[in-house]
Parts: structure tokens; C-alpha cells; sequence
């Protein structure tokens, strides 16, 4: 049965992040790769060095989290523009 979707956000059931499909080939490709490109560099690192490439990684995984929060608030702006354009009334749809 279709849940309303105001229902939905009221109830906590509405979270796009958790919905977010992100496992395409290429994606598994790219981790499994970084996976193995960040132990090759640790081992060749000491403590200081390994602690400011956690450091590194981490500031990038802010930035990257804003660039898809901020992208997802334009395409909720963008959609939500559509939607007001879809309903609104238009002189061109009187029938003549």
C-alpha cells in the first residue's frame, strides 16, 4: 500500500542517505583500490606521518559529505521547482 509521503518524513521513515545506491562496479572498483593503496602507504610511513594521512582522509570525507549534502539540496530545490511549475495554473491550458 502507498505510504504518504509527509507520513513517511514524519515518522522517520523518509532518510535519503540511508536509501543512497552507491555500489555500482565502478564504485566496488575504486574502494577495493583505495583499500589497497592506503595500506601500501602505511606500511611505509611512521606513527607521525600515519596520523596526519588519517588526518587527510578524514578532512576529505567532510568535504565530500557537504558536496553530497549540498547537491542534494539542489536537486530537492530543483525537483520542488518542478513540482510548483507542474501544478501551476497556466493562461496556455484554457481550453479555447
Amino acid at each position: 500500500m502507498h505510504e504518504d509521503m509527509i507520513e513517511k518524513f514524519f515518522y522517520g521513515k523518509l532518510t535519503p542517505i540511508r536509501s543512497f545506491v552507491y555500489f555500482t562496479e565502478e564504485y566496488r572498483e575504486a574502494s577495493k583500490n583505495s583499500g589497497e593503496l592506503r595500506k601500501q602507504l602505511e606500511s611505509s610511513l611512521n606513527d607521525k606521518q600515519i596520523k596526519l594521512l588519517e588526518e587527510l582522509i578524514e578532512a576529505n570525507a567532510v568535504m565530500s559529505d557537504e558536496m553530497v549534502l549540498g547537491a542534494f539540496k539542489d536537486g530537492f530545490k530543483i525537483g520542488m521547482g518542478l513540482a510548483v511549475d507542474g501544478l501551476r495554473y497556466d493562461d496556455d491550458m484554457e481550453e479555447k
